[in-house]
């Protein structure tokens, strides 16, 4: 039979990571290598392109035939297909009309907020009444048919809102069990869907891919979109509280660690570290490059054999329940590798469990594709470099806006390069970085010292 029950239609608990648990921590590395084509869509402005790679990505990973996205846009009453790959010219622009559900799985899938899976026959049999010529339809666009299995997954935000439907269709028969998509291939469509649920919801409050059905004005703050991100953790992970917290400077230019966003936590949970508290466990992840996993136990046996291990078990107080029983907290870097925050989950539910390896992979896929992408974007250290004096100067000297982001436009460079020159005790190189839209590592290795090559003309001057 095909299997029709997991999910989360209310917005509650699923069984996704149950599941994930069981499987081969391969799925993980399946869900990295896709990661380059998610980040595309958390870097707008979107294009034809980062959908056409991602799919592309997720049949490579997936071993299968075809692979579509379909999402809820401007028009209501359909799902417009953003990418597929593996069918034929037909299916490019296809739309799914939601008021004609007896043609089309993927509407039911949405409608439902429900995953399908299995093959088309179980299919056909379990939703014969609801989906009479289900496998009629499916059978006509695929490029090398006939439509033999299928998973169609619910794109869904973490308060519970449906976006869309991933479809993953035809396995590769050698690879198949029982003619269908392994338990590892629905572990693995279900993480890559919660990854596309936040960063069409990033994209959604940007106004860039989808219009919001409420006023598109309302821009959602920095930590409201951290929020929805630690909600749909809690959920998936199956933690009790999820926290970021987010490196930033205090009022007096103190640097610091700080509460973002979070959920699970009584009313006034607010924590502030210093950055150079070597008493605080939280600081201690976020000067760290590894992800962390402790029992409470286990911490405090750490404590007892090294009185300077830093765990003082002063936020347990601000758990809903009051209790601590294991954590598990991920650094969060930028592509330099400076650190900008910490992920941590608290008290694995239900009561009994502790986070393993699985989980951490899992968080760890958020930490690279949304979070990464919002801290970058829109985090207290992206604008640090930007209100310097340097960076004002940069404005003023030089005619017209920064270029875009990674453009590398070689007349700006060389205009930067020749200000800086003219003003080396004002200017820095993080200052031309933030001003050209690359990273400081870039700026140094290629713009600031580039490698000389005499064969190679065209190249830029050394600085």
């Amino acid at each position: 039979m095909s299997e029709i029950e997991t999910g989360h239609p209310d917005g509650g608990e699923s069984n996704i990571i149950s599941s994930t648990e069981k499987a081969d921590t391969a799925i993980h590395m399946r869900i990295e290598a896709c990661l380059s084509g998610l980040n595309k869509l958390f870097a707008p402005p979107f294009n034809e392109e980062a959908g056409k790679d991602l799919v592309a990505a997720i049949r490579d990973q997936a071993r299968c035939e075809a692979v579509s996205v379909f999402l809820s846009k401007q028009d209501p009453r359909r799902l417009d297909c953003l990418a597929g790959t593996g069918y034929d010219d037909s299916y490019s622009g296809l739309k799914c009309y939601l008021s004609d559900d007896k043609q089309y799985l993927t509407a039911y899938v949405f409608k439902n907020r429900r995953p399908v899976w299995g093959t088309y026959a179980e299919i056909a049999q379990d939703l014969k009444n609801d989906l009479p010529s289900v496998v009629e339809h499916a059978e006509f666009h695929l490029n090398k048919g006939p439509a033999r299995n299928i998973i169609a997954m619910p794109i869904m935000s973490g308060a519970g809102r449906c976006y869309g439907v991933l479809n993953l269709e035809n396995k590769e028969e050698a690879l198949a069990e029982n003619g269908r998509f392994t338990d590892a291939d629905f572990s693995f469509a279900s993480v890559v869907a919660n990854l596309l649920g936040v960063a069409f919801q990033q994209l959604l409050y940007g106004k860039l891919v989808i219009d919001p059905p409420y006023d598109p004005r309302q821009k959602t703050p920095f930590s409201t979109q951290l929020e929805a991100i630690a909600q749909m953790l809690k959920l998936h992970v199956r933690a009790e509280c999820v926290s970021i917290f987010v490196r930033k400077k205090d009022a007096q230019g103190k640097m610091i660690l700080a509460y973002e966003a979070g959920v699970g936590y009584i009313q006034g949970y607010d924590l502030v570290y210093q950055w150079d508290d070597k008493t605080s466990f939280t600081v201690h992840v976020a000067h760290g490059k590894e992800p962390l996993r402790y029992t409470d136990a286990e911490l405090v046996t750490k404590k007892n054999r090294d009185p300077a291990f830093p765990f003082t078990k002063q936020c347990i107080r601000w758990t809903l329940s009051g209790t601590f029983r294991n954590i598990l907290a991920i650094p969060i870097r930028d592509d330099d590798g400076e650190p900008l925050g910490v992920l941590k989950l608290e008290n694995k539910l239900p009561e009994g469990e502790d986070f393993n390896a699985s989980d951490a992979s899992y968080c760890n896929a958020f930490v690279q594709g949304p979070i990464l992408a919002l801290l970058k974007k829109n985090g207290p250290m992206a604008h640090a470099q930007t209100t310097t004096k340097g960076y004002r100067l940069l404005l003023d000297l030089i005619k017209g806006p920064p270029p875009a982001p990674g453009t590398k436009d070689r007349d700006r460079i060389e205009e930067v390069r020749k200000t800086r020159k003219q003003h080396p005790n004002d200017i820095t190189g993080g200052d031309c970085a933030a001003y050209l839209g690359i990273s400081r590592a870039t700026y140094y290795r290629e713009i600031h010292q580039p490698a000389k090559a005499p064969d190679a003309p065209g190249g830029l001057p050394p600085a």
